[in-house]
């Protein structure tokens, strides 16, 4: 009875508040339930533990005439790995209407492209990034988001957060590879694109324990992460032909654009701050 009787209190305490637009909120244990009375309106919203607490510290969302050169290196390199087929030009790079565009170009029997990355300028040990883009389609081309260790001693670990074939452009590839012993070791999982004509939102979740990979907010691949430990950073890149893509046909397309509409980076409130 006692119940009943403080729950018809609570009911006339709301009756009272919402014909005054008054903002109130209760919250529960286990994920955070807020109940959100505003402006006559009830909300409900649910934010899992796991959201709480990270802190945005690397953000670049393009609204600016050029490529920030505090937090990106343009590579301008003419010889390539893996047999692609690429130089990467600063030419090739350029921001635009709130967008970064990496373009791939044909050039009579050679191929050029752009490339950017945070070497030198930003580095994370564990984090969450999240990078929103459009990438082309066509045999030979191969957009990727990547992560590479900061301190020289050997590009491994490395951690793909999205690569795509062109000639497979509905398969995307989250893939880790590393040293067990010296010996090379690779990780791999796949996710299904829709709707490849449009923007798609691409995270990793990095942490002492485990990666996880997302596509739109949806977990598509997780390991237990025995082997990256160390600062790396972000590179994104349109690369051409090569081992695995294979060369352009007739039918792929140039000028070929990988464009990205945003990067963001948030870690914890501990751990590595993301300096040099």
């Amino acid at each position: 009875m006692k119940k009943y009787i403080i729950l018809l209190l609570y009911i006339i305490f709301l009756m009272y508040l919402l014909p005054l637009g008054i903002t109130t909120y209760q919250q529960t244990k286990g994920a955070d339930t807020f109940l959100f009375i505003k402006n006559n309106l009830i909300e409900n919203n649910t934010v899992e533990p796991e959201e709480i607490g990270w802190n945005l510290v690397f953000m670049d969302d393009f609204n600016s005439s050029s490529v920030d050169p505090v937090k990106w290196e343009v590579l301008n390199r003419e010889e390539n790995y893996n047999n692609e087929l690429q130089a990467y030009r600063s030419g090739n790079v350029k921001v635009q209407d709130g967008r970064l565009f990496l373009t791939g170009l044909k050039e009579g029997s050679k191929y050029s492209s752009g490339l950017v990355q945070t070497k030198g300028k930003f580095d994370l040990l564990y984090g969450k990034i999240e990078i929103k883009g459009k990438y082309p389609v066509g045999k030979g081309l191969f957009p990727a988001m990547w992560l590479l260790r900061s301190d020289g001693e050997d590009h491994l670990p490395e951690i793909d957060i999205f690569e795509v074939v062109g000639h497979e452009p509905e398969k995307a590839y989250m893939v880790h590879h590393w040293r067990d012993n010296g010996n090379l070791k690779t990780a791999h999982g796949t996710a299904r694109i829709k709707d490849i004509d449009r923007d798609h939102l691409y995270g990793l979740e990095w942490t002492p324990e485990e990666i996880r990979w997302y596509v739109d907010n949806k977990l598509v691949f997780e390991l237990k992460n025995h082997h990256a430990h160390v600062p790396m950073y972000l590179i994104i890149n349109l690369a051409i032909g090569g081992n695995w893509p294979g060369n352009p046909d007739k039918k792929t397309v140039f000028p070929a654009e990988f464009s990205i509409d945003y990067v963001k980076i948030y870690q914890k409130g501990t751990g590595h701050d993301g300096s040099i």
